[in-house]
């Protein structure tokens, strides 16, 4: 007697319900392949880092495997700590950086100049505000234009080419302060 009669219509409450637990589950399909992707890329960035850090470490154990040498990655071997008159050159260079002023100053007969990159013809630095460094070892004309490179001139750094010095080689002495 029941057969051929159709089900009551779907209440409002009954419609509500059914379309927002379809936006549920379209939402939660969106999460899990958003998650996947960010998975994914992830992945794809740890194992670049990974790649990059053997790469480092492999260079860092032939480097230390060197008597006396520790690995400074990209810019050479470390192979002494400073001096004291070192130590006041990197000092003040260091805080002629972080002053971000044009300055010149002389320590222990180096010069340190720091000065501004020009602006743009409309007044604008592209990248931000930029310094220009040179630092003149005492009684040379060369001019040395990264840390680095004063690192390297005053025998604190070394490439990785470079063959060490032999141990208890002292290192390469600063000239006495010039009398102002």
């Amino acid at each position: 007697a029941g057969e051929g009669r159709s089900a009551p219509p779907p209440t409002k409450a009954e419609k509500a319900a059914s379309k927002e637990a379809a936006a549920a589950a379209r939402r939660e399909e969106r999460a899990a392949r958003k998650e996947a992707h960010l998975q994914h890329e992830v992945g794809k960035v740890l194992g670049a880092l990974l790649t990059k850090v053997e790469r480092l470490a492999a260079r860092g154990v032939a480097a230390s495997r060197r008597e006396g040498a520790r690995p400074v990655y990209s810019i050479g071997v470390h192979v002494r700590e400073p001096s004291e008159a070192e130590a006041a050159v990197l000092g003040a260079l260091e805080r002629l950086r972080k002053a971000g002023v044009d300055a010149e100053e002389r320590v222990h007969g180096w010069t340190l100049r720091l000065k501004q990159r020009p602006v743009d013809e409309d007044g604008r630095a592209r990248g931000g505000v930029r310094f220009d460094i040179c630092v003149v070892p005492p009684a040379s004309r060369l001019k040395l234009a990264s840390v680095i490179g004063v690192k390297r001139h005053m025998g604190l750094v070394r490439e990785l080419a470079e063959e060490a010095a032999p141990a208890g080689t002292p290192p390469p002495a600063l000239p006495p302060p010039a009398a102002p």
